[in-house]
């Protein structure tokens, strides 16, 4: 997610944190934002619906670890297409992941060429 998302994620945690009864401070949206921002809007959305109609889970209120839980495992993650693989296999076997996809392009990392 980019900082131009902020206000629809936010209105999404704010929206599941009242779903169960709580209100969202600034420290559990940031916290939220912090763990999640690797992944699109519409991911996060996913996972907290999976977790909202778990029959085991969805009694508790999501914490940003549950919602990374599930996160991790989907095929295809936005920062993985994003950096030009087919799935998130293929970008870790290149060592590309959430946090450095930045550094890919067309499946392979960007490197700069000395002037």
């Amino acid at each position: 997610m980019t900082e131009n998302d902020y206000e629809c994620f936010a209105a999404l945690i704010a929206d599941m944190l009242e779903f169960y009864g709580k209100t969202p401070s600034k420290f559990a949206l940031n916290a939220w934002w912090l763990a999640c921002r690797p992944y699109s809007v519409a991911e996060v959305s996913s996972v907290l619906e999976q977790h909202t109609t778990d029959t085991e889970c969805g009694r508790f209120v999501p914490m940003p670890a549950d919602a990374l839980r599930r996160l991790m495992v989907l095929p295809r993650p936005k920062w993985a297409t994003d950096a030009g693989f087919a799935n998130r296999w293929e970008a870790e076997n290149e060592r590309c992941f959430a946090h450095n996809a930045h550094l890919f392009r067309d499946g392979k990392r960007i490197t700069e060429v000395a002037q």
